[in-house]
């Protein structure tokens, strides 16, 4: 199988403001030689539920910009990607025009990421790898 067989294209929706957590950027597999990070800036969002509103564009674009240092010092192709509309929908498209391997996702506990990944699962022939990471310890 050549190289170009089992390289994959993955795509990382920026949903969680998690996403640069170490224990997340170590489970993407060393295939993975083309990342594709999304914010999607969703206006129809409340700031803090879940992805990004238009008041946390500032904190999105600081969030991609750490993933894609720490990528490109990996030697993989990183492509930050900022989209404006529903959430939901700019994930799907996004995947489909890309053609995407795999989708990688911090696991929330919320109603909205749950529905997300449901209408993934339906909607699309993609994998969608949830990765959970530890609470934070109580101080």
């Amino acid at each position: 199988m050549s190289n170009r067989q089992t390289a994959k294209r993955i795509l990382i929706p920026i949903l969680s403001k998690k996403e640069n957590n170490r224990l997340f950027v170590e489970s993407i597999p060393e295939e993975a030689k083309e990342i594709f990070l999304l914010l999607t800036i969703d206006t129809e969002l409340m700031p803090g539920q879940f992805g990004f509103a238009a008041s946390d564009i500032a904190g999105g674009n600081a969030l991609m910009q750490s993933l894609e240092e720490i990528f490109s010092a990996k030697n993989r192709r990183c492509i930050a990607l900022e989209e404006w509309g529903k959430t939901e929908r700019k994930i799907l498209q996004i995947a489909q025009l890309k053609k995407i391997d795999e989708i990688y996702l911090v696991k929330q506990a919320n109603q909205f990421y749950e529905q997300l990944v449901q209408e993934m699962n339906e909607t699309l022939q993609i994998p969608v790898i949830e990765i959970a990471l530890p609470a934070p310890a109580k101080k």
